[in-house]
């Protein structure tokens, strides 16, 4: 499946040949961005930006969407596809992408947002924008999801956000900022962890033992504090990449835009968290 969110379209591509992609279905007027599919094939997870704004110019409409895919899975001639639900959250900014995973037989998603949802106009209003940050849903019914628990930061929250930030080192760019870009679990069967890149505010790690209280039990951050010759503008954190896992070495990867790759042990009794 591929979305094209400045086109508004859904493609479904039969990958039977790889050397030949063939699609095989098509939607138009949909404003989707990163997508999941379950492990059936059969129901497609999908962070939908929505086709609307408010009256503040901030994005309007969105959450997560489930779709049936199943025709297109069966591949039966001229397939249709239905929608089964759509959820939304009151902080949402722009959702980023729903991935699946499982614990004691239900089926859940870790939903991240990134970025704020500002205004559109010629500056963005920081000190009001809402932070989605990240979520974990219940999707053992698709036609009903419900949102079990929210991760997110002291400096996420709208009384944090009115203070000092905007004089903090890139916190006024629109894509830099504190809020929160990408997460990723370790396995899809039953993680105990989430990492999240955070933009300014780094690495930041989650215990989700209790999928009701998440915990943010761990951090790293290398903030650009110097200039560098290639990009004198650059500054402060910039964690934009999806964590990846090492999970033998008990390990997360990731990147920082201003500052590189890192491989982040987890230690003080985090990386337990990522024993089986």
């Amino acid at each position: 499946y591929a979305s094209s969110t400045g086109g508004n379209t859904l493609v479904a591509l039969d990958l039977t040949d790889p050397t030949a992609p063939t699609p095989i279905f098509e939607q138009s007027g949909v404003n989707y961005h990163g997508m999941r599919v379950s492990a059936d094939g059969r129901t497609l997870y999908v962070a939908n930006i929505g086709n609307g704004f408010d009256t503040g110019a901030r994005f309007a409409n969105g959450g997560l969407r489930i779709i049936d895919v199943s025709e297109i899975q069966e591949r039966e001639a001229d397939p249709q596809v239905h929608v089964l639900a759509d959820l939304t959250w009151p902080e949402m900014s722009i959702p980023q992408v729903p991935q699946p995973f499982t614990r004691g037989g239900r089926d859940y998603l870790l939903e991240v947002d990134e970025f704020a949802n500002y205004s559109l106009g010629s500056t963005a209003d920081q000190s009001s924008a809402p932070v989605g940050a990240a979520r974990i849903i219940d999707v053992t019914n698709p036609a009903h999801p419900s949102v079990v628990s929210v991760l997110r930061l002291q400096v996420h929250q709208p009384s944090a956000r009115r203070g000092d930030q905007a004089s903090d080192p890139g916190a006024n760019i629109p894509v830099q900022g504190y809020a929160g870009h990408y997460c990723s679990v370790p396995t899809r069967d039953n993680p105990k962890v989430v990492a999240c890149s955070m933009i300014l505010s780094g690495l930041r790690i989650f215990d989700i033992s209790r999928l009701a209280r998440p915990v943010e039990v761990g951090y790293f951050n290398e903030p650009l504090t110097g200039r560098r010759p290639d990009n004198p503008t650059a500054q402060g954190g910039y964690a934009m990449s999806q964590p990846a896992w090492d999970v033998r070495r008990r390990s997360v990867w990731f990147t920082d835009g201003n500052s590189g790759f890192y491989v982040v042990r987890l230690v003080n009794g985090v990386g337990q968290l990522l024993a089986r």
